[in-house]
């Protein structure tokens, strides 16, 4: 609801009128409920048809879901412990607009692929969205930052080698190498 009021706000102005809002998520009764009230507040102020909704999670949906959209933002209430939603967007090289709640402000400082935004409130995240979406330099800038963050912070061998460094000091001695570079 906060991403839905803040597309309501930024409809508002001239200059976003051309933006679409696409929506991904899950399909459970709770989900479908939940999509049928944004459908019913979207139609009520007009803007339905300037909504698309993406259903396809699996790797080919998401590579076409992340070529479609110029930035994400995942308003949560409640801070996740890490948001591995995250990372898949800016790996993809698609920015995120994020609340700074739970790790979102730690991930985003690291990677500089996105933008971190304090009151979690619909205005707020529209001001935010607009700044970005006015700004191409800058939205190309954390595009890329985001893209070299995830290789240089989130790769798989890294997280590997820091698991086995923290398995060693555990146990007091070197692990033997399973794997050959």
């Amino acid at each position: 609801d906060i991403l839905i009021d803040a597309f309501i706000l930024l409809k508002k102005k001239k200059e976003f009128s051309d933006v679409k809002l696409i929506l991904t998520g899950g399909s459970s009764g709770d989900d479908k409920k939940y999509l049928s009230d944004i459908k019913h507040r979207l139609r009520e102020h007009g803007l339905h048809h300037q909504v698309e909704i993406h259903e396809d999670f699996e790797e080919l949906g998401l590579r076409e879901y992340f070529k479609k959209v110029s930035m994400v933002s995942v308003p949560v209430r409640n801070g996740e412990a890490f948001g591995l939603y995250l990372l898949e967007c800016m790996a993809s090289g698609v920015p995120v607009v994020q609340p700074a709640l739970g790790a979102f402000p730690e991930i985003v400082e690291l990677t500089g692929g996105g933008i971190i935004y304090k009151e979690n409130t619909p205005e707020v995240l529209a001001q935010s969205l607009e700044r970005l979406l006015s700004d191409q330099e800058e939205l190309d800038r954390l595009s890329r930052k985001g893209k070299e963050g995830v290789n240089q912070h989130f790769r798989i061998d890294m997280q590997a080698e820091r698991m086995v460094a923290i398995y060693e000091k555990a146990i007091g001695k070197e692990v033997p190498e399973l794997v050959s570079k």
